[in-house]
């Protein structure tokens, strides 16, 4: 229970003032405890963001919906949950990626962090098309490689956060729009 405080306030905090201008001090005063207790509990503030990104797949329910893209037999099915997952993703924990993004430029523990997060985006694709293959699914014209990254590009956060936070899509509207283009761009003429 206070562990899940102090994440909870280095979350808000984060987000909020940003990473580099929070201290272990004022996460321990939000959270109500010791900065002792944030150590013994969580640690260091590199160890919270850690555990923020722990959030990221809990927040959009991955490994469930990786259990389901992996049986479907339908690659527009696959598509779908695809979508679904992107914006449970951002709607979950899009503070967290983006916090995380904006302080990696000035800290290499924090960058570090965010590439992690980012291979891990990587291998969610990987998936995505290796289930799409073994479908025959594909477009004939994309090789494996090539689709995945052209599901890694479009999947990117920053293309979620454009289109709902400056373009005011709703998340229903973007999450039909990234059904539609990864069909296009990804899926073959007989799926």
């Amino acid at each position: 229970m206070t562990r899940r405080r102090i994440v909870a306030a280095a979350r808000h905090l984060f987000a909020t003032r940003g990473y580099a201008a929070t201290s272990v001090e004022r996460i321990a005063s939000e959270a109500d405890v010791s900065i002792q207790t944030v150590y013994n509990s969580v640690g260091s503030k590199q160890a919270i963001l850690t555990a923020l990104q722990e959030l990221v797949d809990e927040a959009g329910n991955v490994p469930a919906t990786q259990r389901a893209i992996a049986a479907s037999g339908d690659p527009h099915e696959v598509i779908s949950l695809t979508a679904r997952l992107r914006r449970h993703l951002m709607e979950g924990a899009g503070d967290i990626v983006a916090f995380t993004q904006a302080a990696a430029g000035g800290d290499a523990d924090v960058a570090a962090v965010y590439v992690e997060g980012q291979a891990r985006s990587r291998q969610g694709a990987t998936r995505v098309i290796e289930r799409l293959a073994a479908l025959g699914a594909l477009r004939h014209d994309l090789d494996a490689d090539a689709a995945t990254d052209v599901a890694y590009a479009l999947l990117h956060h920053n293309v979620w956060t454009r289109l709902v936070d400056e373009c005011a899509w709703s998340a229903d509207e973007a999450e039909r729009w990234y059904a539609d283009l990864l069909s296009r761009e990804l899926l073959g003429r007989d799926a």
